[in-house]
């Protein structure tokens, strides 16, 4: 008996961990959850998505709970797909440093400095060791 993720992002670790990583890619990147409900999931896309999605989804929810589930296109107020979630904090994150004091005085004293992600950093780091 399969186990019902208690959540949307459980059941998008579910998808990835039965080899069905494009479409739990594709529903991290594009789909807002208006609803979810196991097995019954109603939802809007905030993208272009594979000829035949909701076939495949279906079908792959299917395989990975072993329940068929309601897929519901529904329109309304809904969250931010969980890309969008992801870049809105990092976004807030990066506001927060640039409004810190110690940030301000820098960019103030060096114009033309620029922040660069961690990873940029890294892969900088990289290249030259």
């Amino acid at each position: 008996v399969n186990i019902l993720p208690a959540d949307f992002a459980g059941l998008l670790k579910a998808l990835g961990a039965h080899g069905h990583v494009m479409l739990e890619s594709t529903l991290h990147d594009v789909m807002r959850v208006v609803e979810y409900a196991p097995p019954m999931l109603a939802y809007q896309l905030a993208g272009p998505v594979m000829p035949g999605f909701e076939t495949q989804l279906r079908d792959a929810l299917m395989q990975v709970t072993g329940q068929r589930w309601d897929l519901e296109a529904r329109a309304g107020d809904a969250p931010p797909t969980l890309l969008e979630a992801e870049r809105a904090q990092e976004e807030a994150a990066r506001r927060e440093i640039l409004e810190s004091p110690l940030v301000k005085a820098a960019l103030d004293a060096f114009p033309d400095a620029q922040i660069l992600p961690t990873e940029d950093i890294e892969q900088k780091r990289s290249a030259v060791a």
